[in-house]
């Protein structure tokens, strides 16, 4: 095993609008004897954290480890410090696509899960809770390792991601290119079908189980066609835990901002995983709003269905109305509290003093002024997660949540959806 000489970078703790889970300075480490076959690893205090091993794009020859990895490093497992790896791999000169043979570059990803997993214990982590999640060809990689066991790596991650990818199905994808477009699919042989066939991991997933998967794709025809071949596939191996989320969001952006708060694939992906992990927490209220009253709300304010993050309605907050209070929970002997929610501002500003606030024992004190810290007629998220160190007086028999609207003014209004209160 060597360890190149590490960069210490400083802890970034999340801010009022992200989870509070976090990674930790860089490692950088050789996998392989190519100087290519290296991955980071950022690993925060402690040990036995779950791993997350992320693998970028680039259409098979261009991107680095290093490229968007600032939001992964946060809010992803939600529940969880957990430890990112960043995985580097030898790609083929643009000018000689088969310079290097497809099938080494699998086996570098491949072979640097299986390092992950025999050096778990040197970064911090848990060999047995390793999740792998790849963005574009490098969600390619990601699947065909994870489907594919001539490479040695199937059966290690107990989860998938997958985000964006093009090719699960490599023939379907090259048979629907045009133009430069095509040029990258050179890599598998010169164009030959038979290889592009053998690298598509829907040929793999389909003859056996692999671990539960979240597919993350944007609203196109070819990509939302990629994710259901791939979901099909998966479907026929025996495995019945897949999620497919679309966005609107570019192919790109979904890589920039995966693990930021404030998208809903940061959600998604995030529940997805603590599920996994068994942590994601005891629900103490949950409501998105579908059977209104059911979880006890005070409030004057009323059901709408014009706006919602999802279902069919969410709860507004207009010129007319003044509060909206959850029913008491209790939290008194948990170890962590979370509170999430979604809202949606309508021309509200600072000086209409709308705030999400938590009830302490004696007042409701200000968490988030809401309405400035996302964009107009966007939905956003908000999430804290808080312990008894740090906000003694919210772990009580009688904790609750309000949003304070009594300033909203006329034609200005705010919604909100997806309430959750957790505590572990």
């Amino acid at each position: 095993m060597k360890k190149i000489t590490p960069t210490i970078l400083a802890l970034s703790f999340a801010l009022a609008n992200s989870v509070l889970a976090a990674t930790g300075p860089k490692t950088t480490w050789q996998y392989g004897t190519d100087p290519d076959q290296v991955l980071d690893s950022y690993s925060p205090p402690g040990s036995d954290h779950p791993i997350l091993i992320y693998t970028h794009g680039g259409s098979w020859f261009t991107g680095s480890k290093d490229n968007n990895v600032d939001n992964k490093k946060e809010g992803l497992i939600g529940n969880n410090d957990y430890v990112l790896v960043s995985v580097e791999y030898r790609k083929p000169s643009t000018s000689n696509p088969t310079s290097l043979p497809w099938q080494d570059q699998v086996q570098d990803v491949a072979d640097a899960i299986i390092w992950v997993k025999n050096n778990a214990g040197s970064i911090g982590g848990s060999a047995s809770k390793i999740f792998l999640m790849g963005h574009s060809a490098g969600a390619h990689l990601t699947m065909l390792v994870a489907s594919d066991p001539s490479y040695g790596a199937h059966g290690i991650p107990i989860g998938l991601v997958g985000l964006d990818s093009g090719d699960y199905d490599v023939v379907d994808a090259y048979n629907g290119c045009s133009g430069s477009k095509c040029d990258k699919y050179a890599f598998f042989d010169n164009y030959n079908v038979t290889s592009m066939s053998q690298a598509s991991p829907v040929n793999h997933a389909n003859n056996r189980v692999i671990a539960p998967t979240i597919l993350i794709r944007r609203n196109t025809t070819a990509k939302i066609n990629q994710a259901n071949f791939m979901d099909n596939a998966i479907d026929a191996g025996g495995q019945s835990n897949v999620e497919i989320h679309g966005t609107n969001d570019s192919h790109s952006a979904i890589n920039q901002n995966i693990g930021a708060a404030g998208f809903s694939y940061t959600t998604q992906v995030s529940s997805f995983l603590d599920d996994l992990l068994g942590s994601s927490g005891t629900v103490l209220l949950e409501d998105g709003f579908e059977q209104f009253n059911a979880e006890g709300w005070n409030t004057d304010a009323s059901l709408n269905s014009n706006k919602v993050n999802s279902g069919s309605y969410s709860l507004m907050c207009g010129s007319n109305d003044n509060y909206i209070t959850s029913r008491n929970v209790d939290t008194s002997n948990a170890s962590s509290l979370t509170v999430s929610l979604f809202y949606r501002d309508h021309n509200i500003d600072n000086n209409d003093d709308v705030f999400l606030q938590a009830y302490n024992g004696s007042n409701y004190i200000n968490l988030v002024e809401l309405g400035t810290s996302g964009p107009n007629n966007t939905w956003t998220q908000y999430t804290i997660t808080t312990d008894p160190a740090t906000q003694p007086n919210f772990f009580r028999t009688n904790f609750s949540i309000k949003i304070e609207c009594s300033g909203i003014d006329s034609s200005e209004n705010l919604r909100i959806d997806d309430v959750l209160i957790t505590t572990n």
